[in-house]
């Protein structure tokens, strides 16, 4: 489908921050080497915020306006169409969380000028989604875990991408849901324990939580 396409090709302007991303860091399983296809072209794992809420005002490194790196910015544009459907869904299936999100996003456009803040002053525009933070997680997989930063209400949703045969997202409660490419998933990663295995052919995630 167009989409994926869309979500896979744009994929390279992330390239530098991807491979950046990844350490040898056992404590951190997230950006540990040992949980991404050793032998892909294209790996790693992101995170991007207009604001960590968690830390005050405070805009992703990757998209900060003084940032050398223009790219992150640039692959937020390009998806604005796809965040934009994500956020139409969120609508239709969770009406409360799509208001919640779309408030927040209103009051922070209010409040920037009185902050002076020239990186969100640079990033709200284009910033499409009503979730606050998206990630981008390339050729990786999962132990089994809960998002910290998430509320047991609050759904997040997962879209895979690639060209991989079969595989299997698995959350408690003794579900084994389909996870091929042009899946889109909603579920609490807060409330629910989940994981993904690995693959040996190319797969992307776009989360938005």
């Amino acid at each position: 489908m167009e989409w994926q396409a869309d979500i896979w090709n744009h994929l390279h302007l992330l390239r530098e921050p991807l491979q950046e991303s990844i350490k040898a860091s056992p404590q951190a399983w997230w950006i540990d080497k040992s949980y991404f296809c050793g032998n892909a072209e294209l790996k790693g794992s992101i995170n991007l915020s207009p604001m960590w809420f968690q830390q005050g005002h405070e805009v992703s490194w990757l998209l900060k306006s003084r940032t050398a790196n223009t790219s992150a910015r640039e692959w937020v544009n390009q998806m604005s169409n796809m965040n934009a459907l994500l956020s139409a869904i969120l609508h239709v299936i969770h009406p409360q969380v799509y208001a919640d999100g779309r408030e927040a996003l209103i009051c922070l456009g209010k409040q920037v000028e009185q902050w002076a803040d020239s990186d969100m002053t640079s990033i709200l525009p284009i910033w499409s989604s009503t979730y606050s933070s998206m990630s981008m997680m390339v050729n990786q997989a999962s132990c089994y875990h809960r998002d910290i930063n998430g509320q047991d209400l609050w759904y997040d949703m997962l879209v895979t991408v690639g060209d991989y045969p079969p595989l299997d997202f698995i959350p408690t409660l003794d579900l084994w849901l389909c996870y091929n490419p042009r899946m889109i998933i909603t579920f609490s990663g807060s409330a629910l324990e989940h994981g993904v295995g690995t693959v040996d052919r190319d797969r992307a995630c776009l989360a938005n939580r």
